[in-house]
């Protein structure tokens, strides 16, 4: 119970998340002001390298969190050292000449700082943010822990304040691009460091960050309030629950609980599609077969229905954990699932793609259909270490629902789902591997 109850406090590690991960761009800048701009890269790679150990670190914790403004700032430190080694490199003795004017040109300023890791930082918030769902760090995430819909709202909130808090370094980053470079197109004289160029690109980024600091701090202060609030009288009613569902397969089609159609019902009104077959329980930690077997009983008045386990979701939700199943019935166990439930639509595969691809469908079963196709299919198509089973270049098995029965492939092993984003079919694999293990952190 405690436990569950802690999770709120990493609402507040939003904030501090914000600091460590900021923090170092901001010492960086600091430090040049007395360390020789040909080791500053340096610098950025040794914080570049302790960003990348907390960001390895905090991901294998199973307390809800979002880790992606170190992985931003920790790419940002990276490809600001990659530039500032170019320029130095530009600025040696044996070719300076060839590429700068003598007469206006500063060895000993090659570069400051601010001006570098200001666009890039833009840059790379800016590009995060298009990408945003395709990012590969946080797709690593929800398959590690889950989607947003499957960690409850605290893992929606993660998720809404990771994208701004990528979104608000952006703009930070954008602002300080323009006055800095403004002041260095207008006032900027580069004889030497004067008072005035230490205001506009050291004082006055340090003020924006402490600014901004503050603001975040009193931001998640009030989050975890609220948020705390709702958990303890989740609490008082309800408890931590366990929830089980159940994907109802009949041959070739899903059985699916169509959105109710009475807004006057004093029944809750569902306005998406979603398995007619759920439970919520007391919490417990695990599940035997005998328990699932009998609620989906209870549910259904079906006995000895062939049920298999599909996956679960352990971590990151605050108000329990899910178990996801999948059941097979029979034409007299169909009929049964109709008689008891009234609003039950059987969709073939393409309905189903339909309905999730116009958000139709509940996001919990949209996330475990996705999960059951990508897993399967990735099984289908390579091995384990994703090389390709078959020598036939992007080969696409069929994938019929009917068949699902019949493969023995574990939907709780998220390696396939790493094996469905980086296998043989993707051009330089293997780097690309290597790159997001030891470069950029978004895998182990």
């Amino acid at each position: 119970m405690q436990y569950h109850k802690d999770k709120y406090k990493s609402i507040l590690k939003l904030w501090t998340a914000w600091i460590y991960s900021t923090g170092p761009l901001i010492l960086l800048l600091l430090l040049s002001l007395w360390i020789n701009t040909l080791y500053i890269p340096f610098v950025a790679l040794g914080l570049e390298l302790a960003l990348f150990a907390c960001v390895r670190y905090n991901r294998k914790k199973p307390e809800p969190g979002c880790y992606l403004l170190p992985f931003i700032v920790k790419r940002i430190l990276f490809w600001s050292a990659v530039v500032m080694f170019v320029i130095n490199g530009l600025h040696m003795h044996w070719i300076e000449h060839h590429i700068f004017d003598a007469e206006t040109g500063n060895a000993d300023y090659p570069y400051i700082t601010i001006l570098v890791i200001g666009p890039i930082g833009t840059l790379i918030s800016y590009v995060s943010l298009y990408r945003h769902k395709k990012l590969s760090f946080c797709l690593d995430c929800k398959m590690r822990h889950g989607t947003p819909a499957e960690r409850g709202y605290l893992g929606i909130l993660f998720t809404q304040e990771g994208q701004f808090q990528n979104a608000f370094i952006g703009l930070i980053s954008l602002a300080i691009t323009v006055v800095t470079w403004g002041y260095y197109f207008i006032a900027y004289d580069n004889s030497y460091f004067s008072r005035h160029d230490e205001f506009f690109y050291v004082i006055v980024p340090v003020t924006l960050w402490s600014l901004s600091a503050i603001y975040l701090a009193v931001r998640y202060v009030g989050i975890w309030a609220y948020y705390r609030q709702r958990s303890d009288e989740h609490q008082m009613q309800n408890g931590l629950t366990t929830t089980l569902r159940y994907m109802l397969i009949w041959d070739n089609y899903v059985g699916l609980l169509e959105p109710s159609e009475d807004p006057d019902s004093v029944i809750s009104v569902r306005n998406v599609y979603d398995t007619p077959t759920l439970i919520q329980i007391r919490y417990r930690q695990k599940v035997s077969r005998d328990d699932y077997r009998h609620y989906f009983s209870a549910l259904t008045h079906i006995e000895h229905a062939d049920i298999r386990f599909l996956y679960s979701t352990l971590v990151g939700n605050p108000e329990g954990n899910l178990f996801h199943y999948i059941a097979y019935l029979t034409d007299a166990e169909k009929e049964e699932i109709d008689r008891r439930y009234k609003h039950v639509k059987w969709c073939t595969l393409r309905e189903v793609s339909e309905l999730i691809n116009n958000k139709e469908m509940a996001p919990l079963f949209s996330a475990e259909f996705i999960r059951l196709y990508t897993i399967a299919m990735a099984w289908k198509t390579y091995t384990p270490d994703g090389k390709r089973r078959y020598r036939i270049r992007n080969y696409i098995p069929t994938f019929r629902i009917r068949d699902i029965k019949k493969w023995d492939v574990d939907y709780n092993d998220i390696r396939w789902l790493d094996v469905a984003r980086n296998n043989q079919d993707l051009p330089l694999f293997r780097m690309r591997r290597f790159w997001r293990k030891y470069v950029s952190g978004a895998s182990e």
